[in-house]
């Protein structure tokens, strides 16, 4: 139903399968082996589902399996939060501070230090793989978004249903996710301890001042990758901010249409009589003064236009 939807309910997903079997499978030993591989059945029994619930007769993929369905099409993605981003955060910062206050423990014989070592390893892995899933999200959704904007002719046509609720999108994934994304991967940010890619460098830095230079290496190279994003999120929120901003002059261009409809209707049901015939408004009024600017429009009679 949406993309943020992780539940499937299970009379729809055997009816795709089945379906799937009967119109794209010929032979009758391959329909029944694809049959049982795919039964939630053999699914829960293989541990690929999270849980089923056949009292209301949905069931949940487990994240992993989900993932690798949902980067077949990266507008199936979803993109990360602020609170997202914040729970990374606040791992590499537990990491920041621990290698902070343990700088005598530097060593590959203290046990504690390298299961430290090996879990810093491990989030930093499972942080660039998020960034880049959010930055495949963000750029396959903007993608998706911008086709629909620019199938429609604004000159011509008041924006669709369709329209508005893509520009809507634009505008909660604009605030909502890029531009957090954006301040997640700023190194020159205001409070320096309140980026992410800041306390990457600094453990990456103290790192590099002792025996651990693989270690200090992968970060080093995983660093970079997450730095080359920025230039790729930024791309997209220019992108995105001009149909934001595109939609804002729309909307002032229907207000101060709107505005000036009100007026003139005012005006002139001023002069109605009692049957309801009244005068004309008198091109002088200063209503019109603002439109005086067309006056000195050149006519040409053959053509009639103006």
């Amino acid at each position: 139903r949406s993309r943020n939807s992780s539940d499937f309910q299970i009379f729809v997903y055997e009816g795709i399968l089945e379906n799937y079997i009967q119109q794209r499978v010929a032979d009758i030993n391959d329909q029944k082996r694809i049959s049982s591989a795919l039964s939630l059945h053999n699914l829960n029994q293989c541990n690929q589902i999270a849980y089923i619930d056949n009292a209301k007769g949905i069931f949940r993929i487990k994240n992993d399996l989900l993932s690798v369905i949902k980067n077949i099409d990266s507008t199936r993605l979803r993109e990360l939060g602020q609170p997202d981003l914040d729970v990374i955060y606040s791992q590499i910062r537990i990491f920041y501070d621990y290698f902070n206050q343990h700088e005598e423990n530097y060593s590959h014989y203290h046990s504690e230090f390298m299961e430290h070592i090996d879990a810093l390893m491990d989030t930093m892995q499972d942080v660039f793989s998020k960034i880049e899933h959010n930055v495949r999200a963000l750029d396959g959704n903007a993608k998706r978004l911008s086709e629909i904007v620019d199938s429609h002719d604004f000159e011509k046509h008041t924006p669709t249903e369709q329209v508005e609720k893509a520009i809507k999108e634009i505008a909660y994934i604009y605030q909502r996710n890029i531009l957090p994304t954006l301040a997640f991967l700023n190194e020159e940010a205001m409070a320096k301890d309140s980026s992410a890619i800041y306390l990457i460098r600094k453990i990456r830095e103290k790192l590099n001042h002792s025996t651990f230079y693989e270690e200090a290496r992968t970060i080093s190279i995983i660093e970079m990758r997450l730095l080359s994003f920025t230039e790729v999120i930024t791309d997209i929120r220019r992108k995105l901010h001009r149909y934001i901003d595109m939609n804002q002059k729309q909307r002032a261009l229907y207000n101060r249409v709107e505005q000036y409809y009100n007026q003139l209707n005012s005006l002139v049901i001023e002069l109605l009589d009692s049957k309801l015939t009244g005068k004309l408004l008198s091109p002088q009024h200063e209503f019109f003064q603002p439109a005086k600017i067309f006056n000195q429009l050149t006519s040409w009679s053959r053509t009639n236009l103006t």
